[in-house]
């Protein structure tokens, strides 16, 4: 399903850590033929190497993880969206973008650009906190198996991020991607896919509803 994005667009892919923001990303990116930035793999480790297993060790090690995650979203925003903006490329990026400074800059960067357009996409689930641990804590399982780029290694971290988290203030759509099945993830790729198109949130194939807290203009 080929999209063509008439105008420089920046998808912003948004969640808490291991709820399916990058899997998501990857799959539009190839769809969209647009370049997506991960935070962790493009701009942290490259910079910083591999993150800290266990940032809340102690004060030092907190504010050590705080700071390289804070350079990491100048680079991100400021480097690579802008830099992509300035060319005139559309492009995906990934983050938790649960700092409200983050948030701001992003705002900054598309009043600069009026020409560009921003498209978000909020990752997260309200079912039972239980079935969600649960499986948050098989997903970080599976991580520890591969190269994983991010500094969340625990449920404990995953619980403290999810209670600093504010509400998303930037217009969204919001996906659950943490309980859907491989076949039903696609259906919400296309489903928002076909949104770009027909403003109507639904797969074609299927008509799967994805949620919509915002609708774009």
């Amino acid at each position: 399903m080929g999209i063509k994005l008439f105008s420089p667009t920046v998808i912003l892919i948004a969640g808490l850590p291991a709820v399916g923001k990058t899997t998501l990303a990857k799959a539009l990116s190839a769809k969209l033929g647009v370049r997506h930035l991960y935070i962790d793999e493009d701009f942290r480790r490259p910079i910083f190497g591999q993150p800290n297993p266990d940032p809340y060790a102690n004060p030092e090690t907190k504010k050590a993880a705080a700071m390289e995650m804070g350079f990491a979203y100048d680079g991100l925003i400021k480097i690579g969206t802008k830099g992509h903006l300035l060319l005139g490329r559309s492009l995906i990026v990934t983050a938790t973008f649960s700092r409200p400074l983050a948030r701001a800059n992003v705002r900054v960067i598309m009043v600069e650009h009026p020409e560009a357009k921003l498209k978000v996409i909020w990752c997260r689930t309200q079912r039972p906190e239980a079935e969600e641990i649960a499986e948050i804590q098989r997903r970080l399982d599976e991580r520890k198996k591969g190269d994983y780029a991010g500094g969340c290694n625990s449920v404990g971290h995953y619980l403290d991020d999810k209670r600093r988290y504010p509400s998303m203030d930037l217009p969204h759509i919001e996906i659950d991607t943490l309980f859907l099945s491989f076949v039903r993830r696609m259906c919400r790729e296309s489903a928002f896919l076909h949104f770009f198109i027909t403003k109507r949130p639904y797969c074609r194939f299927c008509l799967t509803k994805i949620s919509i807290y915002s609708m774009y203009t």
